[in-house]
């Protein structure tokens, strides 16, 4: 608008000069009109450079009619049907009454500037050149003018009408592009002409996605509906005044290729010219102001989404053939959902006071104060937010930058302080929720160069509340470097502390990935702070089939009694866990299946493993458990254990377990062999939940030697002959072992001898009854021998013994019936190696896989 109203100011100084050459006419009032319009030719040639022509028709003291008049080298300034009205007087444009043209043909070109060909040197020099000084000019009517203009767009035709008078000029100018792409329609006042102009008008109009203008906006590809345009102009004030316009937009159904759903919505605002009250400081000639820029947009990214903009002010210049941007806006957008890749953001919405700058290459943005993102939900992710998830986005330590013109480093980079973030997190498909928070997060990427990228993500604390077990981790930090197809790179990942709390020692650990089309290489390190646990894994994945292999190392973990014990390393089984000693390494691969299922093939070894783990009592576990699946854990079946001497209530020996694990929560006991008092023990098939409070074995006790258990059991004096059978039920709990009803019965007949003189003094001066069944017992023959035996989870113990039979040498073998009842803590026997014990051949050639 504001270069026509200088092409208007122009051709006023146009029609002023052809005064000028009327006057020049009239000199030779009296002479051929041919001759008068050869000079006047002349006088423009000689005077302004340029070239003329002038076809005079009536000349008349009171007026000239021109028929037709042309200036410029090239026609560029074409007026037909010209009539001057004057006085006669000293021919100066005072004298000059009225101009009338029929029709005006100018033939102009824009490529940034308004330019007239030829006529530019002379209309500069009438513009800056005086006349008489006077105020008062002619009045002038164009009853029809046509611009022709060339445009990088090609070339476009305005048509309208234009009247001067009193020093103002009244236009009303219309635009139609080929194929109706876009029609503008103006009408305008532009006041004080020769001194201060001020312009008053209203644009309207709309533009079409087919339009040619589009091409002036290169990042923009309309492919249908259109923007109705109401621009209102007023002259405003200030000095020097600086025209004001009111301009509001209306998107109807506007599609661009880079959104899937079109737009609607208006959009709204103030621009000032350089030189207004309101303009802010250090502003040129050719700058603007804006305010009161607001948006109301619905559609774009899709369907449901809805983007307010308001508050927007800031200044736009076009100096030294360079736009330049500065603004601050207030920007509120939601939506129903957003699809990022695989993950599917619920309700995501932003709350953001934003200043931008453009200084004709990159937009930077930044935040005026902490802004926020937030989300409702991950409905397809792995992990969901429950209550939602809000991001506090600081000021300090936030920018945004997007390289518009073409730049030797990365088309988009930016920096992302957040503030403390609190949240509850549940995982997909389950009902158990965590609460997450972090504190100081920061984030960037870019790049050095266009053919560049680089990231990083620094979070000082993570911490993660999971029915009641909180997990801690400090100073976790993530780099990426690569190439943009964020294919190519590397990301190394390190976290400085990691606190399970009870669950496992403080650990540390170390990532890294490199990437490389079709494949992704992996290694990492886990370590705890004393060094004593290194576990490693190393492979890679197939990203596109979603496949993958990886080796995996923990390096033995060494157990002393009187040094680091297990619950060093998981604390949370401290209470439960003594005096342990030997070692535990794993090694194999896991592999990752498209479905995103794991198989392995790990071999956990348990190599000479003694101590208490519960109310268990060990010595020299050893075995290789092949794990087969590792979350759930699942392990390969008839998996086999050996035990030297395991306590459980009794001290069994000499111990063989075959089991399995296929859900991760129970263990399956296939067989199991034990010897008790030189007798063989059989556990019963039975399946054991991993997380019961309680687990029940049934043990079955066959042909167990008298004379060693009595030895076992450790009753002075008291020794025999024959074997007994039975059923030993045995409940462990975490904190102890009950045995409840546990008999064990002769069978066959029987010898017991008690050597009296070993009897404790007690005993021996009890009186003659007891001396005399000492006596039947010192060589007592026994038909029927039941023990009976009942454990308290205290460790206290009852012994029942029952005997029938009798004694050669007393009363003549008279039958006899005995009962005897025993207290004591019976399972408190010093572990020791028993001679001769050897590991399973099978069980040793696995462990020397690992020695």
């Amino acid at each position: 608008m504001s270069e026509q109203a200088q092409a208007g100011g122009k051709r006023i100084w146009v029609l002023s000069a052809i005064a000028v050459f009327v006057a020049v006419v009239l000199a030779a009032f009296f002479w051929r009109g041919s001759l008068m319009g050869e000079t006047a030719e002349w006088f423009v040639q000689r005077h302004f450079g340029i070239g003329a022509h002038f076809k005079i028709g009536d000349i008349d003291l009171s007026g000239v009619w021109l028929p037709e008049l042309s200036l410029g080298d090239d026609g560029e300034l074409r007026l037909k049907d010209v009539r001057i009205d004057y006085r006669p007087s000293n021919f100066g444009l005072s004298d000059i009454k009225a101009i009338q043209i029929g029709e005006a043909e100018i033939q102009a070109r824009y490529d940034g500037g308004f330019h007239l060909g030829s006529l530019d040197s002379a209309l500069a020099e009438l513009t800056h050149s005086d006349t008489d000084g006077s105020s008062i000019h002619p009045m002038v009517v164009v009853h029809h003018i046509r611009v022709h203009l060339a445009t990088p767009i090609g070339e476009q035709q305005i048509d309208g009408m234009a009247t001067y008078d009193k020093d103002t000029l009244f236009t009303n100018l219309n635009w139609i592009e080929a194929e109706n792409g876009a029609h503008l329609t103006t009408t305008a006042t532009i006041r004080s002409i020769s001194t201060q102009a001020r312009p008053e008008g209203q644009i309207q109009g709309s533009i079409t996605a087919q339009s040619k203008l589009w091409q002036l906006l290169p990042g923009v590809t309309p492919v249908a509906g259109q923007i109705s345009v109401n621009i209102s102009v007023t002259g405003g004030s200030g000095d020097p005044a600086a025209p004001r316009l009111q301009a509001n937009l209306a998107l109807q159904n506007f599609s661009v290729k880079e959104l899937p759903e079109p737009i609607n919505g208006p959009i709204n605002a103030v621009v000032q010219m350089a030189g207004g009250e309101k303009m802010p400081q250090q502003l040129s000639g050719g700058s603007f102001s804006f305010n009161g820029l607001t948006a109301d947009i619905k559609g774009g990214p899709s369907v449901d989404f809805v983007g307010k903009l308001g508050n927007g002010q800031g200044t736009l210049g076009f100096a030294e053939g360079k736009t330049t941007l500065t603004s601050d806006i207030d920007l509120a957008v939601k939506d129903q959902q957003a699809v990022l890749g695989d993950v599917t953001l619920k309700e995501p919405a932003a709350d953001l006071k934003l200043r931008l700058n453009y200084d004709g290459a990159i937009v930077t943005v930044t935040p005026r104060e902490t802004g926020k993102l937030t989300i409702r939900d991950l409905p397809k992710g792995p992990i969901g937010f429950p209550s939602g998830l809000t991001v506090p986005v600081k000021a300090e330590g936030t920018e945004l930058a997007i390289a518009v013109a073409p730049t030797t480093m990365a088309p988009i980079a930016g920096k992302f302080a957040l503030g403390d973030i609190k949240t509850q997190v549940a995982a997909a498909g389950r009902k158990d929720i965590a609460t997450l928070t972090l504190s100081g997060s920061k984030a960037a990427f870019g790049g050095e160069t266009a053919d560049s990228r680089e990231a990083q993500l620094v979070i000082p604390t993570l911490r993660l509340d999971f029915l009641g077990r909180p997990t801690t981790i400090g100073n976790l930090q993530i780099d990426a470097k690569g190439k943009p197809d964020l294919v190519t790179g590397t990301v190394s990942v390190s976290l400085a502390t990691i606190d399970l709390g009870k669950m496992v020692a403080p650990l540390k650990a170390t990532a890294k990935l490199t990437g490389k089309p079709g494949r992704i290489d992996m290694t990492a390190k886990l370590t705890d702070q004393t060094g004593r646990l290194t576990f490693t894994t190393s492979g890679n994945m197939d990203p596109g089939r979603g496949t993958g292999r990886f080796q995996v190392n923990l390096a033995p973990l060494v157990f002393a009694k009187d040094g680091w014990q297990f619950g060093d390393l998981i604390p949370i089984v401290r209470q439960y866990s003594h005096d342990i000693d030997g070692k535990i390494a794993l090694k194999g691969t896991i592999d990752l299946a498209p479905d995103r299922s794991l198989t392995s093939k790990l071999n956990l070894a348990i190599e000479n493993l003694s101590g208490q783990i519960g109310p268990a009592v060990f010595q020299n576990l050893n075995g290789v458990v092949l794990i087969d699946r590792p979350w759930p854990l699942s392990t390969a079946a008839n998996q086999t254990l050996s035990v030297e001497q395991l306590v459980i209530g009794l001290p069994f020996t000499n111990g063989l377990i075959n089991f399995d694990i296929d859900d991760g929560r129970s263990l399956k006991v296939n067989a199991g062999s034990l010897n008790l008092a030189g007798g063989q023990v059989s556990l019963a098939p039975t399946q054991l939940a991993l997380d019961a409070s309680v687990q029940q074995l049934d043990l079955q006790v066959d042909r167990l030697g008298v004379g060693e258990l009595f030895q076992l059991i450790g009753i002075a004096g008291l020794s025999g002959e024959g074997q007994i059978s039975g059923n030993i039920p045995v409940s462990l709990f975490p904190t102890g072992v009950v045995i409840k009803d546990a008999k064990l019965a002769s069978v066959g007949p029987g010898k017991l001898k008690y050597d009296k003189a070993s009897a404790p003094a007690m005993v021996k001066s009890a009186g003659s009854s007891v001396n005399m069944a000492l006596d039947a017992l010192s060589d007592f023959h026994y038909k029927e021998l039941i023990l009976t035996l009942q454990r308290e989870l205290t460790g206290d113990a009852n012994l029942g013994l029952h005997i029938s039979g009798s004694n050669p040498s007393f009363y003549d073998g008279y039958p006899v019936e005995f009962n005897f009842t025993a207290t004591g803590r019976l399972d408190e026997v010093l572990r020791k190696g028993l001679a001769g014990y050897q590991v399973p051949a099978m069980i040793e050639q696995r462990l020397n896989d690992f020695r």
